[in-house]
């Protein structure tokens, strides 16, 4: 037997419940249960089976039962309701929109994260960080904060845990497609991937990306599984957290460098740069190249880009945060430190921190070094994490 080709054949949308599939595509229903009551109402047996992840779901539920859906009057009221919420959520008319009448409205803001935790059928996230990371994007929609995420695409996410015949837990990971799941590549006018690139340890990295509609709010997932990257380089973003520390600060410029140039290539300039955590604090630096490129001193770029920045710590133990040995940096990033007018040792000092097992390249010292405004996740946190850093500020008491 010779096969040919492969072909998928899905279902086509009838008239009447043809706006399922723009709810499909934006993760509003991952907050409105009356959306996913919609979805079990279809075929409560197929929307189980695929995991609650409704493109898989519209992929392939049965031609018959969307004509009789489309047939059922009920149905069609029900879906008519959830969309009139959904175009109330997505549309103008908003808290800010009433809050700054009168005032400048076209203000923008970024958020980067390693993690969004938007829902279980989208798994880029393994826990607290990334949930909160979803939420925000989820309240910016409901409020009409002026919001732009930027983020990582994990093709195998974050493991699964199962439990062995011998009783030993094994670490499954699921390998998923961006077009199984609600995310849309990110393309030029002719179509193309709209594509960026970084320097890691030498190598020249493309980078595309895939946009999530979280309501209002817009996050681009920075994807390094390109034609053309070297087959190391393609493999770099598989997993969330996966690797060792080559694998994760090459997250962590992917994220940083190449998250500030997406969103360059994108026509995009925001007002305001917040860092959820430090793994996205390279941000800075790039923003920091651009402006030294213009002709303003390092010195006088980094307090500009400290003005603009804001910093949320996570990790209320010191050693748990990101740290890196220097030797391990500067093969990472090669002759970066040039383009900010600064000799190797004094880019190291950039995130020099000893918390007792000698001084390596900390990502939240460097974060706390180009911000403007920090804040812990709770009160005691942000008590802790004062005397965690309070030896970045020796004549400052805690």
């Amino acid at each position: 037997m010779h096969i040919l080709g492969r072909m998928t054949v899905t279902p086509t949308i009838p008239t009447p419940i043809a706006r399922l599939r723009e709810l499909v595509d934006n993760l509003f229903w991952t907050w409105d249960p009356e959306s996913r009551r919609l979805f079990r109402r279809l075929d409560n047996e197929l929307w189980e089976s695929v995991g609650h992840n409704p493109v898989v779901f519209l992929r392939d539920v049965a031609q018959e039962r969307l004509d009789a859906c489309a047939a059922d009057e009920d149905f069609v009221r029900h879906l008519d309701a959830v969309m009139a919420r959904f175009d109330a959520d997505v549309g103008a008319g908003s808290w800010r929109d009433e809050a700054l009448v009168g005032q400048d409205a076209s203000r923008l803001y970024a958020y980067f994260c390693a993690e969004y935790g938007w829902h279980e059928a989208v798994a880029l996230y393994s826990g607290g960080l990334g949930i909160l990371a979803g939420d925000h994007t989820k309240a910016a929609s409901d409020l009409g904060v002026p919001l732009v995420g930027v983020g990582l695409w994990y093709p195998e996410g974050y493991f699964h845990q199962r439990v062995a015949a011998d009783g030993r837990q094994e670490a499954v990971y699921e390998r998923r497609s961006p077009l199984e799941l609600p995310l849309a590549a990110v393309t030029d006018a002719a179509g193309e991937h709209v594509r960026v690139h970084v320097n890691v340890f030498g190598r020249d990295v493309a980078i595309q990306a895939w946009r999530v509609a979280v309501g209002r709010v817009s996050v681009y997932l920075l994807d390094v599984d390109v034609e053309g990257n070297h087959p190391d380089d393609r493999a770099l973003l598989r997993r969330l957290y996966g690797g060792d520390q080559r694998t994760r600060i090459a997250h962590e410029i992917i994220l940083g460098v190449g998250g500030v140039r997406m969103l360059r290539a994108l026509d995009l300039a925001p007002d305001a740069w917040h860092m959820n955590e430090g793994h996205s604090a390279f941000m800075a630096l790039e923003r920091c190249r651009e402006l030294v490129a213009q002709g303003i001193p390092f010195a006088e770029a980094r307090e500009i880009v400290a003005a603009s920045t804001v910093f949320t710590v996570h990790t209320p133990v010191a050693a748990g945060n990101d740290a890196f040995p220097f030797d391990l940096v500067g093969q990472a990033f090669g002759s970066f430190h040039g383009a900010l007018g600064l000799r190797p040792h004094e880019f190291f000092d950039l995130g020099r921190s000893d918390h007792g097992w000698g001084p390596v390249f900390s990502m939240p010292a460097l974060a706390l070094r180009f911000t403007s405004a920090r804040n812990g996740v709770a009160e005691l946190h942000g008590d802790t994490s004062r005397r965690i850093w309070s030896d970045l500020w020796p004549d400052v008491p805690v």
